[in-house]
């Protein structure tokens, strides 16, 4: 396990951790089922002592991903799953934020939602939670360099050569 960063302060160490999540994180709302959505804080990195750091300030698990996308590089992601872990990191990091606060703002709203247990949303609220969803995909989308701004859309990839396939 690795040793512990020490910070001078509370705002010092979510400045830290917000600065990291800036670069390497990213905000999931997923749907799930008719009327559901699942949602996630992902951090990644190819160097596990620097999760294991965020890790023991946020809480959260890490896992090894061994290969993505045809990266064949390891790499580390420590995934927020719990409801509770999240507010608490979006709340202590979203001052600290500049390019990701707008998804922070939305994940905000998101989590604060209240669900009755046994109970499901009532149909504003879903409309509510698909409209959110669709604007953090939106906000995904634009930080990626095939963004084109004008038709709101990503760019289509022109490959020269056929990517090549798994054995």
């Amino acid at each position: 396990m690795s040793q512990m960063i020490e910070f001078p302060n509370e705002d010092a160490k979510w400045a830290w951790v917000a600065g990291f999540f800036e670069g390497e994180g990213c905000l999931h709302i997923s749907p799930v089922g008719k009327n559901g959505f699942y949602s996630q804080i992902v951090i990644t990195s190819g160097v596990k002592e620097n999760l294991e750091v965020v890790r023991q300030i946020t809480g959260g698990r890490i896992y090894l991903h061994k290969e993505h996308r045809g990266n064949r590089h390891l790499y580390y992601s420590l995934r927020l799953t719990k409801r509770s872990e999240q507010q608490e990191f979006i709340s202590k990091i979203k001052p600290f934020l500049a390019g990701k606060r707008e998804q922070a703002e939305l994940m905000d709203e998101f989590l604060n939602q209240k669900a009755i247990i046994g109970r499901p949303f009532k149909h504003p609220e879903i409309e509510r939670r698909r409209e959110i969803h669709q604007q953090i995909k939106m906000l995904h989308a634009r930080r990626n360099p095939r963004f084109d701004k004008k038709r709101n859309w990503l760019k289509p990839i022109k490959l020269t050569e056929p990517l090549p396939r798994k054995p």
